[in-house]
């Protein structure tokens, strides 16, 4: 009631956040360097955690790469399908 009172609007203020860890031009050119990152590297290279390493990819609308275990088992299926 007090918001409405003083400004006659209730809609909500608009947030200006920016990124501070995983900037958008280091991070474009850090993948376009090591395309084959997985998150815990970007993450690690940025000083941030997985998650905001997601999430500024995500952003960025970089498509993510599988994880070691899947690459791994990609190979193993490969493998097991040329009957080596």
């Amino acid at each position: 009631m007090r918001k409405l009172s003083e400004t006659e609007d209730l809609d909500k203020k608009l947030l200006n956040r920016t990124a501070k860890i995983f900037d958008s031009e280091k991070l474009n050119i850090y993948i376009k360097r090591n395309s084959d990152a997985l998150l815990k590297d970007v993450a690690k290279e940025f000083g941030g955690s997985v998650t905001g390493a997601f999430y500024a990819l995500k952003r960025e609308k970089i498509t993510l790469k599988k994880n070691l275990f899947m690459r791994n088992a990609m190979k193993k299926n490969a493998w097991n399908l040329t009957g080596n």
